[in-house]
């Protein structure tokens, strides 16, 4: 039963780490396009 908890819990931290990546690269993209943006401005 531990090893069942174990094994789900560390799917989900797998899931909430790779959610965290994805929003920071789309974080990142929007810093990079704002700073163009101002470029042009």
């Amino acid at each position: 039963m531990y090893r069942a908890y174990s094994e789900k819990t560390e799917k989900k931290q797998d899931r909430t780490k790779a959610m965290r990546a994805e929003t920071q690269n789309i974080v990142d993209e929007i810093r990079q396009a704002i700073t163009l943006l101002r470029r042009h401005l």
